[in-house]
């Protein structure tokens, strides 16, 4: 396999989007190749990567370990998806922390009933389900396998293993795993031996 123009791995910040842009704008409209491995972060920072990605076109993406959260927004971007076999994507509405008095916890769920709504139009409009759907699976964490991605539309391929050492989940994402209610034992499993640190950005 072509060895990726950019590797995203790690926390889905300002930095990853800067990173993206960078890639993008270098290859001049050629095709690029962006490999991603990561648990998600910033929720508008997910959305910035979608946008560079889609408005690009040219971009085939791949899911070598995991796609979740912004960094699954980022992958539907791509205009040829394709995940390992034993890779997986996860799609959830965003959550954030709150810190204040009531009105301010009332104008945080304000904000993420409007990205909610957002992302439902985002997720159906790439997918092709009708948003109903897409709001249930967003609602619940919805954990995809490789073949169940492709099978609702969510990626292009399935593809095996042509390399010994794919990329690698950095460190700083096992911070995140908690805040996830639906992930499968054995990903889990790789998470749970660090601790958990609160965020206060959407993810």
């Amino acid at each position: 396999m072509t060895p990726p123009d950019l590797s995203i791995i790690g926390e889905i910040t300002s930095d990853t989007t800067r990173q993206i842009v960078d890639v993008l704008r270098r290859s001049k409209g050629q095709p690029v190749h962006i490999e991603i491995n990561s648990i998600g972060g910033q929720a508008f920072q997910g959305i910035a990567g979608f946008n560079a990605v889609r408005e690009h076109g040219r971009a085939t993406v791949t899911v070598t370990g995991l796609a979740a959260s912004a960094a699954a927004t980022i992958a539907l971007g791509g205009a040829n998806i394709r995940m390992y076999r034993n890779s997986m994507m996860m799609i959830h509405f965003s959550s954030m922390l709150t810190v204040g008095g009531s009105q301010d916890h009332r104008n945080s769920a304000e904000m993420l009933e409007k990205m909610d709504t957002q992302y439902v139009q985002l997720v159906a409009e790439v997918s092709g389900h009708p948003e109903e759907r897409v709001r249930a699976w967003l609602e619940q964490e919805t954990w995809l396998t490789a073949q169940e991605a492709v099978d609702l539309n969510f990626a292009d391929e399935v593809i095996e293993f042509d390399r010994a050492d794919l990329v690698p989940v950095a460190q700083s994402q096992r911070d995140l795993w908690s805040k996830f209610t639906r992930m499968p034992t054995d990903i889990r499993a790789i998470f749970e031996s660090t601790s958990r640190n609160d965020l206060n950005q959407p993810a």
